[in-house]
Protein backbone atom coordinates (compact mmCIF):
# COMPACT_ATOMS: atom_id res chain seq x y z
CA UNK A 1 0.00 0.00 0.00
CA UNK A 2 1.00 3.59 -0.68
CA UNK A 3 0.25 6.68 1.38
CA UNK A 4 -1.75 9.29 -0.51
CA UNK A 5 -0.99 12.95 0.17
CA UNK A 6 -2.69 15.96 -1.40
CA UNK A 7 -0.89 19.22 -2.06
CA UNK A 8 -2.65 22.21 -0.53
CA UNK A 9 -3.33 23.53 -4.04
CA UNK A 10 -5.20 20.31 -4.90
CA UNK A 11 -7.21 20.57 -1.68
CA UNK A 12 -8.01 24.17 -2.57
CA UNK A 13 -9.24 23.04 -6.02
CA UNK A 14 -11.46 20.47 -4.34
CA UNK A 15 -12.78 22.98 -1.80
CA UNK A 16 -13.79 25.31 -4.61
CA UNK A 17 -15.63 22.52 -6.41
CA UNK A 18 -17.34 21.58 -3.13
CA UNK A 19 -18.39 25.17 -2.39
CA UNK A 20 -19.96 25.51 -5.83
CA UNK A 21 -21.93 22.25 -5.60
CA UNK A 22 -25.33 21.34 -4.25
CA UNK A 23 -25.90 18.51 -1.77
CA UNK A 24 -26.29 15.78 -4.40
CA UNK A 25 -23.16 16.89 -6.25
CA UNK A 26 -21.22 16.94 -2.98
CA UNK A 27 -22.13 13.31 -2.36
CA UNK A 28 -20.82 12.44 -5.82
CA UNK A 29 -17.60 14.38 -5.14
CA UNK A 30 -17.13 12.53 -1.82
CA UNK A 31 -17.60 9.15 -3.47
CA UNK A 32 -15.19 10.04 -6.29
CA UNK A 33 -12.51 11.25 -3.85
CA UNK A 34 -12.82 8.13 -1.72
CA UNK A 35 -12.56 5.86 -4.77
CA UNK A 36 -9.59 7.83 -6.08
CA UNK A 37 -7.76 7.53 -2.76
CA UNK A 38 -8.40 3.76 -2.71
CA UNK A 39 -7.08 3.30 -6.25
CA UNK A 40 -4.01 5.45 -5.70
CA UNK A 41 -3.13 3.70 -2.44
CA UNK A 42 -3.52 0.25 -3.99
CA UNK A 43 -1.61 0.42 -7.29
CA UNK A 44 -0.67 3.95 -8.37
CA UNK A 45 1.84 2.92 -11.03
CA UNK A 46 -0.90 1.18 -12.99
CA UNK A 47 -3.64 3.73 -12.29
CA UNK A 48 -4.66 6.06 -15.09
CA UNK A 49 -2.32 7.21 -17.82
CA UNK A 50 1.27 8.41 -17.84
CA UNK A 51 2.11 12.04 -18.51
CA UNK A 52 5.38 13.96 -18.99
CA UNK A 53 7.69 14.76 -16.07
CA UNK A 54 6.88 11.57 -14.16
CA UNK A 55 3.27 12.49 -13.63
CA UNK A 56 0.12 10.46 -14.17
CA UNK A 57 -3.54 11.29 -14.57
CA UNK A 58 -6.57 9.34 -13.44
CA UNK A 59 -10.30 9.83 -13.85
CA UNK A 60 -13.04 8.97 -11.38
CA UNK A 61 -16.13 10.73 -12.66
CA UNK A 62 -16.64 13.59 -12.30
CA UNK A 63 -13.06 14.24 -11.15
CA UNK A 64 -9.64 14.01 -12.74
CA UNK A 65 -6.42 14.07 -10.75
CA UNK A 66 -2.83 14.65 -11.74
CA UNK A 67 -0.42 12.87 -9.43
CA UNK A 68 3.11 11.56 -9.05
CA UNK A 69 4.42 8.42 -7.40
CA UNK A 70 7.50 8.06 -5.21
CA UNK A 71 8.10 4.30 -5.31
CA UNK A 72 10.96 4.42 -2.79
CA UNK A 73 9.00 6.18 -0.06
CA UNK A 74 5.70 4.63 -1.28
CA UNK A 75 3.95 7.99 -1.41
CA UNK A 76 1.47 9.24 -3.98
CA UNK A 77 1.12 13.01 -4.22
CA UNK A 78 -2.03 14.48 -5.74
CA UNK A 79 -0.91 17.64 -7.49
CA UNK A 80 -4.12 18.89 -9.05
CA UNK A 81 -7.77 17.91 -9.07
CA UNK A 82 -10.49 19.21 -11.34
CA UNK A 83 -13.91 18.40 -12.73
CA UNK A 84 -13.91 16.97 -16.25
CA UNK A 85 -16.71 16.70 -18.72
CA UNK A 86 -17.27 13.50 -20.66
CA UNK A 87 -17.27 13.79 -24.40
CA UNK A 88 -20.45 12.83 -26.18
Amino acid sequence: MFSVEWLQSALDNLAELWANSDSAARQVLNAACNEMDRRLARDPNNEGESRPQGRRITFVAPLAAIFRVDPVQRIVTVIRIYRFRRRS
